[in-house]
């Protein structure tokens, strides 16, 4: 009957709402908004066309006899908590609970085009019943605003029970400034709009919305009741579950409203006794901007003499950190200009950092911070067995004074670890990826865990992740036997290259046989005549010194004759060697050649004179370590 109405009352809507009818017949408690192509023409009289079809099919299945919405202020985040009351007036048992969750238009929720960077949003949506059991929560579909979930129960709801669910959720960003600038000195003030209704296709006897707002300097619109610290948005009765009913508050907020645009943690585990961990924040303050440029004297001028005032910028950040850590290190994007102070403790370890700049509204700052602790602090083993390991990470952050719209843990475990198991904490909304990363000395890569969580309170956040695996002390040995292998395998290489020549010539290689035949009858020669040398030289010696001239002249003679019929040998043994061969014999060759000419003539002038001076005695004397030295030169020849 409603969608006939409808259609006889917008014609221009006949098709969507035949679509919404269809789908909403198709069970009990299921609700679908279709996106209507007329939608930019007739915005909220479709969504109102919507809902009225929906509730007139799903109101036969549940009647709100009372709904309370207590929202905590946290800026930039609104914690959201609905209880309803929900009895089954309906005519078969219900399965599932449907509703909508509205999210603020940007249109509202600001007041310059800049704010946008922020788009409010919902996160963490979860459902319980009043004695704290989890209830299975969908997203069935959006359009325009409207997030749409439905809520599965384990047993249906018979006809005439009554139901209480307690549903959770966070709108980030719903509290916007107003004003959008104020001086540096000035007072923040932020606004909220929303609807005092809770959207359903189920209609409510009572609705009632309480703010919770943290501060007792607020105003509100004409619905809205400001007592104390608490913006109280009704009791509305016999509401409809498609009834806009806006409301505004505007309050005082005098705290720095930051959130950590990204959050994340990595864990890294090596069982050689550490486990590295570094947290990297991206913090962004959405309040009120400056009016006018950063005065530095005035901000400075405030710190001293109003200290006890609080003020709506952050100057400094406190990170809780385990104790008994080791090799704690800070970064920044200038590297690490930031004045910090350490308090080591048995227990925990506090860290205060203090940036250059505070942090005012519109600006963002992100850093990074790491530490090592030992490998018992994070990894348990299994009794039972011994290749079984826990890894418990706990969820909250260093840093709790601040919400982390986007917060992800990476555990990265050693290689070869195997059947991995990842265990969230209780309530705990998270999606969990799989992935390897490459280090050194890894071959297949390591084996990562990433969870990653939406809209995370921080000072709130508790329970751990445990990521539980297997790893053998055995896998510890690859890659140190890795490394051993690729040293040995570079020296056997080294080893292959130095007895390799790159020569095409076979006849120019002073390792081929024939130049080794020669060098060493070329050796032999020259040892034959360093012989006939020495003795020529020991005869010659003690004729001159019997005084027998003559017969020293004889000895001479005959010596010089049996050495040049070895020179003569040697130069026949030289020839036929290998270019590089033949220059080094040609180079003991010249030396020959020097010392024979210096030896002639010293012989001279023993002849023209009949005597051999100490002068004389004492050349002949090096004429005899040149011959060593000729000979060691030899040596080295055949040696190389």
């Amino acid at each position: 009957v409603c969608a006939r109405a409808a259609l006889l009352s917008r014609p221009v809507l006949s098709r969507s709402v035949v679509c919404a009818f269809s789908r909403c017949v198709g069970g009990p408690g299921v609700f679908f908004a279709p996106t209507f192509s007329s939608m930019s023409r007739y915005p909220l009289g479709a969504i109102a066309l919507v809902l009225a079809t929906a509730v007139a099919v799903a109101a036969g299945s549940f009647v709100h006899e009372s709904v309370e919405r207590d929202v905590h202020v946290r800026a930039p985040a609104l914690s959201c908590t609905v209880t309803v009351r929900a009895r089954n007036s309906g005519s078969k048992d219900a399965s599932s609970y449907a509703f909508v969750l509205e999210v603020p238009s940007a249109s509202s929720a600001v007041t310059d085009v800049e704010a946008l960077q922020a788009k409010p949003r919902i996160a963490g949506v979860s459902a319980t019943s009043r004695g704290g059991k989890s209830f299975s929560v969908r997203h069935t579909g959006s359009s325009n605003g409207l997030e749409r979930y439905e809520v599965s129960f384990e047993k249906p709801v018979s006809v005439g029970a009554l139901k209480t669910i307690v549903l959770s959720y966070t709108v980030l960003h719903a509290a916007s400034p107003h004003p959008f600038t104020i001086e540096q000195e000035g007072t923040q003030w932020l606004r909220i709009h929303g609807n005092g209704n809770f959207l359903s296709p189920y209609n409510s006897q009572v609705v009632t919305t309480t703010l919770h707002l943290g501060t007792s300097k607020a105003e509100g619109s004409d619905n809205v009741a400001v007592a104390g610290e608490k913006a109280v948005v009704g009791p509305l009765r016999d509401v409809k579950g498609d009834a806009k009913v806006p409301f505004s508050v505007r309050f005082e907020a005098m705290y720095p409203v930051i959130s950590s645009r990204t959050y994340a943690r990595e864990v890294k585990i090596s069982h050689w006794g550490t486990v590295s961990v570094t947290e990297s924040y991206d913090f962004a303050n959405l309040g009120s901007r400056l009016r006018a440029g950063f005065s530095r004297w005035r901000h400075t001028k405030t710190q001293y003499f109003g200290q006890s005032q609080p003020r709506p910028f952050a100057t400094r950040y406190t990170a809780n950190l385990p104790g008994g850590l080791e090799g704690l290190y800070y970064r920044d994007v200038l590297g690490n200009v930031t004045t910090s102070r350490t308090r080591y403790n048995a227990e925990d370890t506090v860290l205060e950092l203090v940036p250059r700049y505070p942090l005012y509204g519109g600006w963002h700052y992100d850093f990074h911070y790491g530490y090592e602790l030992p490998l018992s602090r994070v990894v348990s083993v299994a009794r039972s067995d011994r290749t079984k390991h826990y890894a418990q990470i706990p969820l909250r952050p260093g840093i709790t004074d601040f919400w982390l719209e986007n917060a992800a843990i990476s555990v990265i475990l050693p290689e070869g670890a195997t059947d991995i198991e990842v265990e969230l904490p209780e309530g705990a909304v998270a999606t969990v990826k799989h992935s390897k990363t490459k280090s050194y000395l890894d071959t297949d890569g390591r084996p990562t865990v990433t969870v990653t969580f939406d809209a995370v309170d921080a000072s709130k956040a508790s329970g751990s992740v445990v990521v539980s695996y297997r790893f053998s002390a055995m896998s510890m040995l690859a890659e140190p036997a890795m490394l051993v292998g690729t040293v040995l395998c570079l020296f056997f290489v080294l080893i292959a290259g130095s007895r390799f020549s790159p020569s095409l010539s076979g006849g120019a290689s002073m390792r081929s046989a024939a130049d080794k035949a020669k060098l060493e009858t070329l050796h032999e020669l020259l040892q034959e005549r360093d012989a006939v040398y020495e003795a020529t030289q020991e005869k010659f010696e003690t004729a001159v010194t019997a005084g027998q001239n003559d017969k020293a002249k004889d000895i001479s003679r005959d010596g010089l004759a049996a050495l040049a019929e070895l020179d003569s040998r040697i130069a026949a043994a030289s020839q036929g060697l290998s270019p590089y061969a033949q220059t080094r014999a040609e180079a003991v060759e010249a030396s020959e050649k020097t010392r024979r000419a210096a030896f002639s003539e010293l012989l001279g002038a023993i002849r023209s004179n009949g005597v051999l001076t100490d002068e004389q005695s004492a050349e002949l004397r090096e004429f005899g370590a040149a011959d060593a030295a000729v000979q060691e030169n030899v040596d080295d020849l055949l040696e190389s």
